[in-house]
């Protein structure tokens, strides 16, 4: 199911647009979104009056208690508007902003910047509508995120820098006037680092319209294998584009996420071979057609692919993935645990170790993957010559959907007197304390027990929320070996 705004008067249709990140560039699809002062800060000069007069009598001592509640029934959110100086500012400062807006004085990433900083408290912000996410759709994630990448492995690519619909990563075709006209700018007299750029790479349409044969060939010979491969080639490239809702703009280029369909237009490119000769035979009378036409199908797509894209991938002489790895096992102590984040750092570190063999007593611990039980359970076994992490938890302490996290509840509501108090006496807890009152069944480590003392019913939140163990304190103190610290340069005697 596609990600829906947490907000829930932005909820709709087909959402698309759903990351809070990258709100500054949906808008290059969607265009401004308008926005309107919330009724509790608009004064009208009926409205302004009544206020004015309305504080005059309690400055004189003119109001009965009734008129008193009644007035501020009504209009007591106004008069909060109207008396704050820093409010009436913001106001005056958000209407001329629209001025500004509407003379084009204001870019997507200020607009953004202005509804950050206004929007929650002053404003209601429109959503985009159902059109600007279907444009966004076709725009951008089936356009954009997949026809491009489409037409670089079958077209032509024109560099390796990161796309961000500007003048770098583009499809190009080596066919001048096509290019120019594609990309709006001229080919000729490019400067030396794009026209030498080793990614660029041009095919001249060819294994497109290789493919293009066979896709026509099976439609009219082979219904059957035809659906099956169109279904294939939808299924692992536009409908996963549309499944994983990519954001304008990713951190990389995704082009392999959708390899599957590439894989599946060159099975139609080799149907293609075939076609060809299936065209020629009843015109070619010879039983050399077949050895013919096969070695010219290779030379003109194959080997033209071979030729642009070796020297782009290329990775021969290329050590540092290698070498950083080995540097990142070097600076750890024997025998020690080393804490790796995401896949980029972690992938080199277990190469070195699993096909290199180096460092094997060093123990690499993916923090990414620390919050899955089945990785926990990996790290608490002996891996090559390094040792078992060191763990008090059992595996039914940690196990998925048992402590998926753990709530920071230093304190509650006293429901008698209404003040907040602690929910324990100490504002510290020695690590060993801590981890014993995370991993505790007991009754008084839950998120009910908080609760309770606050005079809570229970039942109104789900039982696995209630079941969730807390944590009490502000600080954990770690107790440290002075002399290892000391050993190793953690700090200076």
């Amino acid at each position: 199911m596609p990600r829906q705004n947490a907000n829930n008067d932005h909820k709709a249709i087909l959402p698309r647009m759903w990351s809070r990140e990258n709100a500054e560039n949906y808008m290059m699809f969607s265009g401004f979104l308008d926005y309107n002062l919330r009724e509790e800060f608009i004064i009208d000069p009926f409205t302004e009056k009544k206020i004015a007069a309305f504080i005059t009598k309690y400055q004189n001592n003119e109001l009965t208690e009734n008129e008193y509640d009644r007035f501020m029934v009504q209009y007591g959110d106004k008069i909060n508007t109207y008396l704050s100086e820093r409010v009436q500012q913001d106001i005056a400062f958000i209407n001329q902003y629209k001025n500004e807006v509407a003379k084009g004085n204001v870019d997507y990433e200020g607009y953004h910047k202005f509804l950050k900083r206004y929007g929650q408290e002053y404003l209601d912000i429109e959503k985009p509508s159902l059109l600007s996410n279907i444009t966004y759709m076709f725009q951008y994630q089936l356009g954009y995120m997949y026809w491009r990448y489409f037409m670089w492995n079958f077209t032509g690519r024109q560099d390796d820098i990161q796309g961000e619909y500007n003048n770098n990563g583009n499809w190009i075709s080596g066919i001048q006037f096509i290019d120019e006209l594609h990309l709006g700018q001229t080919q000729n007299n490019l400067p030396s680092d794009v026209e030498n750029n080793k990614a660029r790479n041009t095919y001249y349409f060819i294994p497109l319209l290789l493919g293009l044969i066979g896709l026509f060939f099976l439609f009219n010979k082979d219904k059957k294998t035809f659906w099956v491969l169109l279904v294939f080639f939808l299924f692992t490239g536009v409908a996963i584009q549309v499944y994983t809702n990519v954001r304008p703009f990713e951190p990389r280029e995704r082009d392999y996420s959708v390899v599957g369909s590439f894989y599946v237009f060159a099975i139609r490119i080799g149907f293609s071979v075939y076609a060809i000769f299936d065209l020629l035979k009843n015109k070619i009378k010879t039983p050399l057609l077949p050895t013919a036409v096969t070695p010219v199908c290779l030379l003109i797509a194959p080997l033209i692919l071979a030729v642009n894209n070796w020297d782009d991938h290329d990775r021969s002489g290329k050590y540092t993935a290698k070498s950083m790895a080995m540097k990142y096992l070097d600076s750890c102590g024997e025998n020690a645990i080393l804490f790796s984040i995401g896949d980029n750092d972690t992938f080199a570190l277990w190469y070195a170790q699993e096909i290199e063999g180096y460092r094997r007593d060093v123990r690499v611990v993916n923090t990414s993957l620390f919050q899955t039980d089945w990785y926990i359970d990996q790290m608490k076994r002996k891996a090559y010559e390094s040792d078992p992490i060191p763990s008090q938890l059992t595996h039914d302490q940690y196990k998925t959907g048992t402590r998926d996290y753990i709530m920071k509840r230093t304190y509650y509501m006293d429901p008698k007197t209404e003040e907040p108090k602690p929910t324990f006496p100490r504002d510290t807890l020695l690590i060993s304390d801590f981890m014993a009152f995370v991993s505790s069944d007991n009754p008084k480590t839950k998120f009910k027990y908080v609760l309770k003392l606050q005079g809570e019913d229970p039942d109104r939140y789900p039982s696995q929320l209630q079941n969730t163990n807390y944590f009490p304190v502000e600080n954990i103190r770690i107790p440290v070996n002075k002399e290892n610290a000391i050993k190793y340069g953690i700090v200076k005697p």
